[in-house]
């Protein structure tokens, strides 16, 4: 059986069946074209030293943005951690976007993402980030010395999955992103289509794929109980308050 299939447009992992880009609706909901995979999913174009500065096409959005939660270990190394990002500044110049990719033995994309920004020598900016995984706790402490070495920079990141989520590292990654000023949250659909927009094709809708905010609720509480669990719900509430970045649903 062939591991995968690059003319497909849909994809299935077991019984999960991940949307097609650009679905047709039929009676109100979408038509999906399923295309079984075996091992892999459909690889995303090639790039140098982990970097993307090209937008991200629409197989690419609907195959790693996908929501839904991965119960076999063995894809967590096969939905590959893309980071898009939207940089404002406060001069009313126009905002500064960007994706970026990690590969297998290079830096990961929060890593590159730092250098970027650290490349421009900014202060008072408001950042959004669109990730497809929460960062690993390397990852999360880099971000964290950042952002308390800019107390006038804002950063907000949305994720649309959480990663190792039940492990204890990861879990105090995160903590350390609340503790710093960060402000971190789930994707849910104006996020998605948000990220759509501004970093696949702003000239055609974004199709949410069925079940997608039912699983953004899930993955939600399942951060907050995060947050309780390590003592910080209220910090993070006070955090929320300054509703920055496209607002949750």
């Amino acid at each position: 059986m062939s591991l995968y299939f690059l003319s497909c447009w849909g994809w299935q992992i077991g019984q999960k069946v991940l949307p097609s880009p650009g679905p047709k609706r039929r009676s109100g909901a979408l038509n999906h074209t399923k295309c079984r995979l075996g091992a892999l999913l459909c690889r995303p174009r090639g790039s140098q030293d982990g970097k993307r500065m090209d937008p991200l096409s629409e197989e690419e959005f609907y195959s790693q943005f996908y929501n839904q939660r991965v119960k076999h270990l063995c894809y967590y190394h096969r939905m590959k951690p893309y980071l898009c990002y939207q940089l404002e500044q406060f001069n009313g110049q126009a905002p500064l976007k960007g994706c970026l990719l990690s590969e297998k033995g290079k830096q990961h994309a929060e890593i590159l993402f730092l250098d970027k920004i650290r490349s421009m020598e900014l202060s008072q900016v408001t950042i959004t980030c669109y990730l497809t995984w929460s960062p690993c706790p390397n990852c999360a402490w880099q971000l964290a010395a950042f952002k308390r070495d800019r107390p006038d920079l804002i950063l907000h990141i949305y994720t649309s999955r959480l990663y190792f989520h039940w492990k204890r590292p990861f879990q105090k990654g995160l903590c350390s992103l609340w503790q710093s000023g960060i402000l971190v949250d789930v994707m849910d659909l104006p996020q998605f289509t948000d990220c759509w927009t501004n970093f696949v094709n702003p000239k055609r809708p974004f199709w949410p794929w069925k079940g997608l905010e039912i699983i953004s609720r899930r993955t939600q509480r399942r951060l907050r109980r995060i947050k309780e669990s390590w003592g910080l719900q209220d910090l993070v509430n006070d955090f929320g308050n300054l509703q920055l970045g496209p607002p949750m649903s």
